[in-house]
């Protein structure tokens, strides 16, 4: 279960101990703004598209399978079948997978150098 979860899960629970101890007492329930406002933010953020990680790319193309093609020493990886449409199958996957690639590196931010050398140029 993702933090996300387990944090709204956490606020919907102290909404509904407060809404229990209220009855009890025979008292209206006073709601805290802020504990709501927090829980629909969670909320939201939960439905918010999530973009896959580099992790998540990199295990996907772990799991794939490969057909038709040797080990390093000569003998057939046979992991499943060839597929019905063959190449057309793996082409049409493995752009899929550069399309992937394309969109996670461009949220990743540039990298940066570790050391800056300083400025050699003459002045003039």
């Amino acid at each position: 279960m993702s933090p996300q979860v387990e944090q709204l899960i956490i606020l919907i629970e102290q909404i509904q101990a407060s809404a229990r101890k209220a009855e009890s007492q025979g008292t209206a329930l006073i709601v805290d703004g802020a504990l709501v406002e927090q829980a629909a933010k969670q909320a939201e953020a939960l439905r918010a598209p999530q973009q896959p990680s580099p992790e998540d790319f990199v295990s996907r193309v772990a799991g794939l399978s490969i057909w038709d093609y040797d080990q390093n020493d000569g003998t057939p990886y046979r992991e499943c079948e060839e597929p019905t449409d063959g190449y057309l199958d793996s082409h049409t996957a493995l752009m899929d997978l550069i399309e992937e690639a394309r969109r996670l590196e461009a949220q990743e931010p540039e990298p940066t150098a570790l050391y800056q050398f300083p400025d050699q140029s003459p002045r003039i």
